[in-house]
């Protein structure tokens, strides 16, 4: 069984981990590089296409994330595609996007009836 205490020990063993990690991600382009790959192992090109941003903004970001590894690249015979190497990264993820969505609705929501 999993107490409150082993989480704790848990967290002050691997605390260090946690905030590099969550500092890897900690960056909307990095977010939504994330994103991008999701569904699909894409080359950096096919990523900077994607997110929308500069190519040296893409080759920064992906040297974080694979610092961190987060993602990993792979050889498709000439090509390197990036891939996610931690799906539980991914997971976090979309966990904070559906609190900070369901967030945004019930502001909205509220807002009606205030007129």
């Amino acid at each position: 069984m999993i107490t409150l205490n082993s989480k704790m020990e848990w967290l002050e063993k691997n605390s260090d981990e946690v905030a590099k990690a969550l500092k890897a991600i900690s960056s909307p382009v990095r977010l939504k590089i994330l994103r991008a790959l999701s569904n699909n192992r894409l080359s950096a090109d096919d990523i900077r296409k994607q997110v929308g941003t500069s190519r040296s903004n893409i080759t920064q970001s992906l040297i974080i994330l694979k610092k961190n590894k987060i993602i990993a690249p792979c050889h498709n015979g000439n090509k390197i595609l990036y891939k996610i190497t931690n799906m539980e990264i991914l997971k976090f993820i979309t966990s904070i996007e559906v609190m900070f969505c369901a967030k945004k609705s019930k502001k909205i929501g509220s807002d009606k009836g205030a007129y």
